[in-house]
């Protein structure tokens, strides 16, 4: 028989066995005050024992030095990221990214704080309120990183912060978005936001220049909350709590047998995914199983009314395979980054204004030749239309006509006398598409042809000379039949040409005159002025010429102007006849954004303004003025702006500005083209139409030289 004391000391020891396993336990899924991690790849992460999520380090792709803090799928080989370390949390331009050995940590005060080597904040999960004290970190098996305090509720969770992802058991209300990468291994924020407005959970497409939601967007559904259930659905809940699901359609999720998340991709298509729990012989892959928008080339352009860029950027064609955006490059363009198609294309030609003539129209035109391509639009980007028109007439439309780049001409079949319109585009082209099943036109582009090149047409070609000997030679050997039916054919040949050139003068005028109504090139009547600027009432600034006031013209012109009254005209995740270019005359501008030929005693051109342009851009890169006295030797922005250039420290001249040092490519490029307007000698700066095609990224931008003489000296003109 057992004696009672023998049972009392078996339940003390398994009682005390239970309570060193659950301590045991518990010490490993915690992190406690003063615990951390390093950056050096070696680190363990945090994570419950047999855990589904970690969070730690993980190595960005294509980088050996460089981490992101990050929570990821542990069981899953390909360590798929669901969030990571965003600075100033979702709102900041770009991840946390952390050198080796940088380290994260949860420290006395109650957040986690990820510093660089230097012991430098890089990161932080923000301030604990006094009154709260903390108690412990969590990686939850639900994917949610907590910071939890000893009344048991969490001060801190990583599912209130997403980034470009959900997981199940996971809300976003009203102050909750998605914002996508902007590459698939480029963890800073990229070109799509998921968000709530006015009721509504949309996509948006973000402007890149003023990091904002453009109009446009694409409605998922009504409501003010979106919830990922623990049952793996996605819903849309409105404030009296109604459910409506968004996702899956047709599948029943199994999420004790699959993993699921829900992505904003970087080309902007939201996900639904699945991938199972136990794999089997290897190979598995995350499944698609629902996606919106459907077609995301066409719904960016049904819904952003004339503005952005599509999913494909600049000068692309944006076709949709599977959901996705499939981008490529028309003829005669190129990628502007061949490792991202999603940023657009370059012309690999360059036009010039010494390409054009005076009244528009293309100079040796003969050099061109047009490339086609069926089934594909620019929807915007035009700026000249003939109605209607044959192909030839819109090829000759385009082909003589300088600033026209593509010509689209809508089937001629359908319409009942065989014409068509023709849509002239230039330089930006957006949102482009190509779609076999609905889009029934033929887009024209203008390429220079392969052995193109400038001759004078009074030059002989060779064997000229060989071909009118031939011709001689075969006219002397023709009887006196042949010789009649040769004039008589001549004769067919000269009235058909005549009636040509007439038609061919038709159209030439035809376009001549469109061309002046679609440049909206007009003169204004003074009564017209006073009535945009309301009597001039809303002053802008002073010149020395007059004063500079805002107007706004009838929405047939467009929107917003400054009008300058000349008052002098009589004494001087300035106005000349149509016939003079150049002038004499006395210094005029404000100081510091003077062009060098002012002082030159040499003729004044419009590239006086392109200099001005120049130094303006240069303030709005540094955020400083062009002359500040108090730099001393840094006292001239355009001096001290180029010599950081050249020396590659192109990163100084915004080191106050977080964002512009995460994108120094950009910035490399506005400098390179603020560079070449502020050339010492006034032949080197482009006009301001190459500037802008420079800055919008549809040419390229080379490398510029210095732009002061080698034997200048630092002068300020006050």
């Amino acid at each position: 028989m057992v004696s009672p004391l023998s049972h009392i000391h078996l339940f003390l020891f398994i009682f005390i066995t239970t309570l060193w396993i659950f301590t045991t336990v518990e010490a490993q899924r915690n992190v406690s005050v003063g615990d951390f991690l390093s950056a050096d790849g070696e680190s363990a992460p945090w994570q419950l024992p047999s855990g589904d999520f970690a969070f730690g380090f993980q190595l960005i792709p294509g980088e050996e030095h460089r981490f992101l803090l990050a929570i990821w799928y542990a069981k899953i080989p390909e360590r798929t990221i669901v969030w990571y370390a965003n600075n100033s949390n979702r709102d900041g331009p770009g991840p946390a990214a952390a050198v080796r050995n940088s380290k994260v940590e949860l420290n006395r005060t109650g957040h986690l704080v990820l510093t660089d080597p230097g012991n430098n904040e890089l990161w932080s999960s923000g301030t604990v309120t006094n009154d709260s004290r903390v108690s412990h970190a969590a990686m939850l098996d639900t994917g949610n990183f907590v910071i939890a305090g000893e009344n048991s509720g969490n001060l801190w969770e990583s599912f209130k912060y997403p980034t470009d992802t959900i997981l199940p058991n996971q809300e976003l209300d009203v102050n909750g978005s998605l914002f996508s990468t902007l590459a698939e291994t480029n963890y800073n924020k990229g070109r799509y936001q998921l968000r709530f407005d006015q009721g509504s959970f949309i996509l948006n497409q973000i402007d890149m220049f003023t990091k904002k939601p453009y109009n446009g967007y694409y409605p998922l559904g009504a409501g003010s909350r979106l919830i990922f259930n623990d049952s793996g659905y996605i819903q849309i809940r409105n404030s009296s709590g109604s459910p409506l699901n968004l996702a899956p359609v047709n599948v029943v999720p199994r999420p004790e047998s699959n993993y699921y998340r829900a992505t904003l991709g970087f080309d902007g298509v939201f996900t639904l995914s699945s991938y199972p729990r136990n794999p089997g012989g290897g190979g598995e892959r995350w499944s698609v199983l629902w996606f919106r928008p459907e077609d995301i080339c066409q719904t960016l352009v049904d819904n952003t009314a004339r503005v952005g860029i599509g999913p494909c950027g600049y000068n692309s064609i944006c076709e949709t395979n599977n959901g996705r955006p499939n981008c490529t490059c028309p003829p005669g363009f190129s990628f502007l980054d061949e490792k991202n198609p999603h940023t657009g294309c370059k012309q690999d030609y360059a036009s010039y204004p010494e390409d054009c003539n005076t009244d528009g129209s293309t100079i040796e035109a003969d050099r061109f030749e047009f490339k086609t391509m069926s089934f594909a639009d620019f929807p915007f980007s035009d700026y000249g239309v003939l109605q209607p028109a044959t192909e030839l007439e819109c090829r000759q439309s385009c082909l003589l006509d300088c600033s026209c780049a593509v010509a689209i001409l809508q089937d001629p079949s359908l319409s009942p006398d065989g014409t068509g319109t023709c849509w002239k585009k230039k330089l930006p082209l957006s949102n482009g598409r190509f779609n076999r099943q609905s889009i029934d036109r033929t887009t024209l582009f203008k390429v220079p042809k392969s052995n193109a090149s400038r001759k004078s047409p009074d030059t002989p070609q060779p064997g000229d000379e060989n071909q009118n000997q031939a011709v001689l030679i075969l006219s002397a050997l023709l009887g006196t039949s042949a010789i009649f039916n040769f004039l008589s054919l001549a004769a067919i040949s000269s009235i058909l040409f005549c009636l040509h050139r007439r038609r061919m003068r038709d159209v030439d005028r035809t376009v001549h005159s469109r061309r002046d109504l679609e440049t909206n090139l007009r003169s204004f009547t003074y009564k017209e002025v006073e009535q945009a600027t309301n009597r001039f009432k809303e002053e802008l600034g002073r010149g020395a010429f007059g004063t500079v006031y805002k107007g706004e013209l009838p929405s047939s012109y467009g929107n917003f102007v400054a009008v300058k009254k000349l008052e002098k005209v009589v004494q001087e995740a300035k106005l000349l006849i149509n016939s003079k270019t150049q002038t004499q005359t006395g210094v005029r501008g404000t100081k510091g954004y003077v062009a060098p030929e002012w002082f030159r005693n040499t003729p004044v051109t419009v590239k006086v303004d392109v200099y001005s342009f120049g130094v303006m851009l240069l303030e709005i890169i540094c955020c400083r003025k062009c002359v500040d006295f108090e730099m001393e030797e840094e006292a001239i922005l355009t001096e001290w702006a180029f010599d950081c250039y050249n020396e590659g420290m192109i990163e100084k001249l915004v080191e106050n500005d977080e964002e512009g040092r995460n994108d120094l490519g950009r910035l490399e490029m506005i400098s390179k083209v603020a560079f070449w307007c502020v050339q010492y000698e006034p032949i080197l700066r482009p006009c301001m139409r190459t500037v802008s095609m420079m800055l919008e990224g549809a040419v390229q931008v080379p490398s510029p030289p210095c732009p002061f003489p080698v034997n200048s000296m630092s002068k300020i003109i006050v």
